[in-house]
């Protein structure tokens, strides 16, 4: 017994230390890529009218001080205000960095947004042109010299999409065949593989093709939409993947498959909210923790 809580336990700490999330699936982003900058010294944030967009005491851009949140929590841009130190639901990198790159993700992800650069050597504060954005996971290109902005697709993006998803799917199968020595399921670790491997994959095509389908639909209709979508995918996961292993697994009672199953989905559905937000709070760069979400 003591050999099977080591396990989870050297799990728990994996998740504390490699720069992606525990959970499965994908989950929305805007990844903004800043040239013709000179200097790291920066901050930039999203900008939007959107009304959800509320106060909220665990609001707070990662990297940044309690001086520079309320300056950008105070800015005014005719009605364009910052999302992040608003939404507790949207994780922000600000800060600048070398790589001149910075990511926004989760369910506060905004779709139309205008982009704040603040210079911290210059103290100039710029906001650039409306972006709407038409992909679930968007890369958005920023001049710093125009604040011309425009969503774009590129390789380097592309390429790590794929590998935060192969990251993410890896993370929840280990969950699951770890959970699985207790419930002493360790004979049917190819059919948690597979199972996992098809509802994933799943979960990624529908959430990123229902996102282009509002866009294309205009998505201020369906406020929040993708998020009751997201709901409704994970319950139809708790409902069959029990359902699969019971036809499945022979001599194993279907109640401890039926606790197995719910436990496996719902420790990953928890940890998706529960490392993001701890690594958030702690102002530690969440990388591309925030490719993953809240598929069990």
């Amino acid at each position: 017994m003591k050999n099977k809580l080591y396990f989870i336990l050297l799990l728990f700490i994996l998740f504390l230390t490699l720069n992606v999330t525990a959970d499965m699936g994908p989950k929305p982003s805007i990844t903004i890529q800043i040239k013709n900058l000179d200097t790291t010294n920066y901050i930039v944030d999203l900008f939007t009218k959107e009304d959800n967009y509320v106060n909220t005491e665990n609001a707070k851009c990662s990297g940044i001080t309690e001086d520079e949140y309320n300056y950008l929590y105070n800015l005014d841009f005719n009605g364009y205000i910052s999302a992040t130190s608003r939404d507790f639901l949207l994780w922000g990198e600000c800060n600048g960095n070398k790589d001149f790159t910075n990511q926004f993700s989760y369910f506060g992800t905004p779709t139309e947004f205008k982009i704040v650069l603040i210079n911290k050597d210059t103290n100039e504060t710029k906001i650039s042109n409306k972006i709407t954005r038409r992909n679930y996971q968007s890369t958005i290109v920023l001049d710093a010299k125009t604040m011309k902005a425009k969503e774009t697709i590129i390789l380097t993006h592309v390429k790590e999409t794929i590998i935060n998803t192969l990251i993410c799917l890896l993370i929840t199968i280990l969950v699951e065949l770890l959970l699985s020595i207790p419930f002493k399921l360790k004979k049917h670790f190819k059919l948690i593989i597979i199972v996992n491997l098809i509802t994933n994959l799943l979960l990624s095509i529908i959430l990123n093709y229902h996102y282009n389908l509002l866009i294309y639909n205009n998505i201020s209709k369906f406020p929040k939409l993708d998020i009751i979508t997201f709901i409704i995918l994970e319950t139809l996961i708790f409902i069959i993947e029990p359902i699969i292993y019971i036809k499945k697994i022979k001599n194993v009672s279907k109640k401890r498959i039926i606790i197995y199953s719910c436990l496996a989905n719902l420790i990953t559905l928890l940890l998706s909210f529960i490392i993001p937000a701890l690594l958030h709070i702690n102002d530690i760069n969440i990388g591309s923790l925030s490719n993953c979400v809240g598929e069990a």
